[in-house]
This record gives structure tokens, sequence and C-alpha cells, in this order.
């Protein structure tokens, strides 16, 4: 049963809040590091290790399932997941990529060329945008909650076209929380993380004097977590507010982004830690789901028990470069040995979420969204929900991830009526 504050959550993050968030898992991640394992390794040595724990899982999946399908993006993941599963096929691997045709987002060109250069079978993928409410519509009951990543849309379509060939596909799932992935937001809290030992005002007074472009964040926040909360946020609390006006406040229970420290070390550490057990879990929930719809299994090699071990003694350094925002080093180090020039972009299955709502989904957002008085037992202000649209409709701000998830939410209302628990 899903609460308000779980509502009011999604709203604002773009996944429910799960109340066990940080608890026990089969592997623990730890919030700190024990960098006494790995330092002063290089990247380049620890490629190999990650290569043979690779080889190990990935070729259990295929002794279990011969010939499993396999994601493929223009990124590092699951090219490199693709790359180590050929080189153990003696037959090319159907490999499946989703085509967004609009350049800014399309990866399909770079999925090409990485298949060319492994050897797989390549499968594009593409969809009529104006199918796109009819395949959301189609989704949306195989969906247990709210799906707040609009990626489970690309996820669906290349499971279904996966399942006419496999009964599993294997994902790169969980490498960017493991190998210090997110860079850019990374980056930012952990190379000023000491500016957090000043006060909030003293930050305040040297941004006026200094004018640092890339302090101007940490003058906002009182503690590295809460800045490191906004890097998630898809719907601002003020936002919210106007729209929502009873929306219940969630600073209270939230527990996920209290985080205080200042140390560099420590603060790559909890980035880590936080991303694993906050972000990776949304992110599993969606391929979980969009799966399932489509009717075939997933497995993430990068989650094998072995492997998050393995990761968990990593001393941060090896994986990320906070000057140039550049992470997962020892993966890119990795994939070099399979292809030529791997991407440096952060990619994977990126669709045109803005245009979209401009376009093929635009009437089905009014009719679904503008015209409701009230949104899982929330009130909502319709004038200020039209604002925010027409916002996003004349360019002048993208809200793309915040207007889907109110769609994601209503439809969902829709399709499961009666889940929502009204305390």
């Amino acid at each position: 049963m899903i609460n308000r504050f779980d509502i009011a959550h999604f709203l604002r993050y773009g996944y429910i809040y799960d109340k066990t968030l940080g608890g026990q898992a089969r592997t623990q991640l730890p919030k700190t590091g024990d960098m006494s394992k790995q330092i002063g390794e290089k990247p380049l040595y620890l490629a190999d290790e990650i290569k043979q724990l690779l080889i190990q899982t990935v070729s259990s999946s295929l002794d279990n399932q011969h010939s499993p399908a396999l994601f493929l993006s223009g990124g590092i993941d699951s090219p490199l997941i693709a790359a180590v599963a050929q080189s153990l096929s003696s037959k090319p691997l159907k490999a499946f990529t989703f085509s967004t045709q609009d350049e800014p987002t399309d990866e399909a060109c770079q999925a090409s060329r990485y298949a060319d250069e492994i050897g797989l079978e390549h499968h594009i993928v593409t969809s009529d945008p104006n199918d796109l409410p009819e395949i959301i519509l189609e989704l949306m009951p195989h969906c247990d909650e709210p799906p707040g990543f609009y990626s489970i849309i690309p996820t669906y379509l290349v499971c279904k076209q996966a399942k006419n060939h496999a009964d599993v596909i294997l994902t790169g799932d969980g490498a960017d929380e493991l190998f210090w992935g997110y860079a850019s937001r990374m980056s930012r809290v952990i190379r000023l993380a000491p500016l957090f030992r000043l006060p909030k005002w003293q930050r305040k007074i040297r941004w006026w004097l200094l004018r640092r472009p890339f302090e101007w964040n940490a003058r906002y926040f009182d503690t590295v977590g809460e800045w490191y909360r906004s890097g998630h946020e898809h719907n601002y609390e003020s936002w919210l507010k106007e729209i929502f006006p009873t929306i219940p406040s969630i600073v209270e229970e939230l527990r996920h982004y209290e985080y205080a420290g200042t140390d560099q070390d420590e603060t790559a550490y909890w980035t880590r830690w936080n991303e694993f057990y906050g972000h990776m879990q949304a992110s599993l929930t969606k391929t979980r789901m969009a799966s399932a719809g489509a009717g075939i299994s997933v497995e993430a090699p990068f989650l094998d028990q072995r492997m998050i071990e393995f990761a968990s003694g990593l001393d941060w350094h090896t994986c990320l470069d906070i000057e140039s925002e550049i992470g997962k080093k020892p993966l890119r180090e990795l994939l070099g040995k399979y292809v030529a020039i791997p991407s440096e972009g952060k990619l994977g299955f990126n669709v045109p979420m803005g245009s979209w709502l401009r376009g093929p989904l635009r009437g089905m957002f009014e009719e679904t969204v503008l015209n409701r008085d009230a949104l899982m037992g929330l009130e909502i202000n319709r004038g200020m929900m039209r604002k925010h649209f027409d916002d996003h409709l004349s360019s002048r701000l993208d809200r793309s991830w915040g207007l889907w998830i109110f769609l994601s939410l209503a439809i969902w209302e829709d399709v499961h009526k009666g889940s929502l628990n009204e305390t």
C-alpha cells in the first residue's frame, strides 16, 4: 500500500520511498572505504581484476542460457558486458539498442560502432512517437509502483524485441553505483566538501568575494547531504507546494540524505553508498517492471556478490577524477581493450521527453493530468499545474522530469485504482 508520505517522496525525487532504504543487503556496501586494499593500484590492474570477475559471472549466464540477449547503449557499462559475453561465445550474440531518432539523445550510432568492433548481431529498436500513449498504457498494468524514470519506455521496448530471440537479457546495471559513474554530481560535492566546514553565511561571503562559478551551489545548502539531494530533485518543494497545497512535508522522515561530513574521502564513499542504496534501487525497479511487462528475465553481472565485495574495497581515486569529472576509470580502461575509442559521455537509453511532452504526449498529459482535481488524494491547484505545463510548452523551462512524474503517477493511479492507503 502506498501512503501520502510515499507519494510526496515520489513527486519530489521520482521514486517511492522505501523505509528500509540503507538497511541490510546481502553484501553491505560501506559508507566509508577500506582503502588499505587498493591504494596505489593503477586502473589498468583493476581492469584486469574486473575482467576476471565479469568472465566468471557472464560465463555462468552463457552456460545457463545458451544465448542471452544483451542491452547495448552507447556508453560504457552494457557495451563492456556485451564485449565480455561475446569473447566467451562461439557465435555472434544479439544486442539491442533503442534509437530515439533524435540527434541529441540518440545513441544508436555509437552503439552500432561498438557492435561492429565487438562482433555482435546488432538490432536497433525504434518506435513511432505517435504510439507513445498506447505504449505507456500497455506498460502501466505491469508496474507495481509508479515508474519515476521515463527510461522505462525504451527499456520496455528493447525487452519486447529481445524476448523474440531469448529468455534472458544482460544489463550493465550497478556499474555507475559501484564505480563512481555519476561523475558530475559526485565530483562536485566531493571537491567542495571541505568548504562545508564554514557556516553557510561565510560560504555566501566567500562566493561574493571570489565569484568562483564552480562554488555557486555550495552557498545555498546547510550540509553536503542536502546539496546532494538537490542533484536528485525532479520537482522542487516550492513548485510542489504551489501545485499541491496539502502536500505533506518529507523532511522529518527522509533519512537517506542526512550527511554533514566535510572530508573528501568520507564524502566520496558516502556518495557511492547513497547511489547504491537509493538511486540504484529505483533503476532496478524500473528494469524489473519493464522486463516483467515484456516477459523476459534480466541479469546484472555487475551486481554479482563477488563484484560488490571487490568494489567495496576500492580507493575512490582509482575510479573517479574529480577535476575532469570522469568516473568508472577501470571500466573505461577495460572497455578500451575491446573497442578503439570508448565513449566519454554518460549515456544509457535516454529519450527526448521534453519534446515528447510538447508533441505526442501533450494530449495525454492535458487529458490525464490537467483535467483532474486531485492526484493520489492530494488536491491539485489546476491553474498552477497548467502554468508549469505551459512554461514547458513554451520552452522557457525544461520540466520534462517533473512533468513525467505527474503523468506517470496519474496514469498509474487510473490503472491501479484503490491501491492508495488513505492515512
